[in-house]
């Protein structure tokens, strides 16, 4: 587990110790990254989408299923919750072209609807992703469920 942690760990940490003279960076346009937040979020959808059909193809797999489902039932309000009450003291949203322009009202301000789909999927890929590791690549070690 700590070799697959340090196989990522490392190598970064030597790409950023190269940095000897980091630069400022100057956007040189009022939208440089057009729709660019929304389209970031494929980073997580595909990857779901690919472990999603995995999961949705393993008809033995109903525990995991169900706690699957009841885990993304209790975070994701919380994390909505949490995103509406202090989403505005974390984050700031100065490109208002790199997302939909749909936003809901919070507190302190609205919130592009993208934040609430990224604690969507980010919940739903890290869950998705312990149920392949412990059912896929951990099968030989698992104990069968309840």
């Amino acid at each position: 587990m700590f070799a697959i942690a340090a196989a990522l760990v490392v190598p970064a940490a030597i790409a950023l110790r190269t940095v000897i003279h980091p630069v400022i960076l100057q956007a040189t346009s009022d939208n440089p990254t057009p729709l660019g937040y929304t389209w970031s979020l494929l980073l997580f959808i595909v990857p779901i989408a690919a472990l999603g059909w995995w999961f949705a193809c393993r008809p033995d797999l109903q525990f995991p299923r169900k706690a699957f489902w009841r885990t993304i039932a209790v975070l994701t309000p919380v994390g909505f919750l949490l995103d509406l009450l202090f989403g505005n003291t974390f984050f700031i949203f100065p490109n208002k072209a790199a997302t939909l322009g749909c936003n809901i009202p919070a507190l302190g301000g609205a919130i592009p609807i993208e934040e609430f789909v990224f604690y969507l999927a980010g919940f739903m890929l890290v869950l998705l992703s312990y149920i392949w590791c412990d059912e896929y690549w951990m099968a030989a070690y698992n104990v069968p469920d309840y």
